[in-house]
């Protein structure tokens, strides 16, 4: 009776393995490489604040330290606080910054989302 399970075993440790691989349209598999943009000008950094901002639902926002020519990691500073409030429990929040088919996406640290950044350029880290 053992037996008779094993094909049915292994039938399913293969259907398992097969969906972890998400085939694009020309039959190839998407890979993500961590990443980085590449170039730091003042309008690529306009345009990366800009995309930031849309994801975070804010109007502005201000990076935090770090280089994402050489960092594939990019902070996002929570707002600052208004003049009646005192401590401010904000935290940031941390985005990586992915290649995936030539694209640039910012994923989400805590959720694992994933962002397409518009009109940005990167490559592999």
């Amino acid at each position: 009776m053992r037996n008779q399970f094993k094909p049915l075993l292994f039938a399913l440790c293969g259907l398992s393995v097969a969906g972890c691989v998400s085939p694009t349209s020309e039959g190839e598999s998407e890979v993500s490489t961590p990443a980085v943009i590449t170039e730091d000008t003042p309008a690529v950094r306009a345009r990366l604040k800009s995309e930031l901002a849309v994801i975070v639902g804010r109007a502005n926002v201000e990076l935090g330290p770090g280089d994402f020519t050489t960092s594939s990691r990019i902070t996002v500073l929570p707002p600052p606080s208004g003049p009646l409030e005192g401590r401010n429990p904000a935290m940031p929040q941390v985005f990586d910054l992915i290649v995936k088919n030539e694209h640039c996406y910012a994923v989400d640290h805590e959720t694992g989302a994933e962002h397409h950044l518009v009109g940005l350029t990167c490559q592999p880290e």
